[in-house]
């Protein structure tokens, strides 16, 4: 969680305001720390987003992005480039 700040700024991410699949989400603290991660997999009416995310030792879960227990303070955000590989590795 320490680094999600600096990963995102290294490789291009920006802050949006309106979701679309692929983006990132970032659940945060009342501090302002990164408390849990996830990929918006699907934006359905009304703002219905479905996050894709890793809850531990628990697996890998499909949920709607208010649905899960790490935090109601979340923000969205997109790179310029396709996917999520760190800038600097290979393929």
């Amino acid at each position: 969680g320490d680094d999600v700040d600096a990963i995102l700024r290294d490789n291009g991410y920006v802050q949006v305001s309106e979701q679309q699949v692929g983006d990132l989400i970032v659940y945060r603290g009342v501090g302002g720390e990164v408390l849990h991660t996830g990929v918006v997999r699907a934006v359905g009416a009304e703002g219905m987003t479905f996050i894709e995310s890793k809850w531990g030792i628990l697996g890998c879960y499909l949920h709607r992005a208010t649905d899960q227990c790490f935090s109601q303070n979340l923000t969205y955000y997109r790179s310029p480039r396709p996917g999520h590989m760190l800038a600097g590795f290979a393929n």
